[in-house]
């Protein structure tokens, strides 16, 4: 089930899209303090969407952040649940082909995956 996040999960959001890219040599404490705030500017200018389970939907599996409408700061999906198409479902979303923030190479072998399969659905 794709919704709007609740409230109750925007900490959720914000620690994830915070840690992902954290390197391993620097501190939480520090990588939060610097990139928390940016995080939270998306969290108050843009729009979160999570992917809930049907069967408990108060348990999220992954999610989308997005600014502008369509600029993913951030797409998260579980590990357990990766390889399912959460992230596509939520990437259809969107009302136009999205543009990554930061790509990466995950990024990038995803849109390479997907363009081969589903044609030109998402900007690289």
């Amino acid at each position: 089930m794709i919704r709007p996040a609740a409230q109750d999960e925007l900490g959720f959001i914000r620690e994830t899209s915070c840690k992902v890219r954290k390197p391993r040599e620097r501190s939480w404490a520090s990588w939060e303090a610097q990139h928390g705030p940016q995080v939270d500017r998306w969290l108050r200018e843009g729009e979160a969407t999570v992917y809930a389970a049907e069967e408990a939907p108060e348990i999220v599996l992954g999610f989308l952040l997005v600014t502008d409408g369509d600029v993913v700061r951030m797409i998260y999906v579980k590990r357990d649940f990766r390889g399912e198409g959460i992230g596509l479902e939520l990437l259809g979303q969107l009302k136009m082909p999205p543009r990554p923030w930061q790509p990466n190479g995950v990024w990038r072998q995803w849109v390479a995956y997907h363009r081969r399969v589903m044609g030109n659905l998402v900007a690289a």
